[in-house]
């Protein structure tokens, strides 16, 4: 592995949280959420000073051409995470249920509910179990 071989790496995550009030001239695209997350993966010698506990909070910025970050704060990166929630995986269990009596094909239901072929498979086969 390439990380072996150094000293200390960061990586960088778009967080789920919407900033208060951006600007939208100062958007990079007016889809993109401009918050990101910096967080400390590896240190061989000294403290991590941005683990998953403190995360370096930074915006994404145009200012005229030229694009950067903006410091923030700090926070928890669990702050910044999505949340695993068991209603969306139910929810599409039993639509699939119902397009599978309907007589749709998994590629059928596949592209209808916008999931993978593979996971609409999965429903597929707990329903014959």
């Amino acid at each position: 592995m390439l990380i072996n071989f150094a000293d200390s790496a960061f990586a960088i995550g778009e967080s789920l949280i919407q900033p208060e009030s951006q600007p939208a001239e100062n958007l990079p695209t007016q889809q993109q959420n401009p918050l990101r997350y910096l967080k400390q993966v590896k240190q061989r010698s000294g403290t991590e000073t941005y683990g998953s506990q403190n995360v370096c909070l930074l915006k994404l910025v145009r200012h005229e051409s030229f694009l950067h970050f903006e410091f923030t704060g700090n926070a928890q990166e669990q702050d910044h995470l999505r949340r695993y929630s068991q209603q969306p995986r139910d929810r599409h269990a039993h639509q699939v249920a119902a397009l599978l009596s309907e007589g749709l094909s998994q590629r059928q239901i596949a592209a209808k509910l916008k999931l993978s072929l593979g996971m609409v498979n999965k429903f597929a086969r707990g329903l014959e179990a």
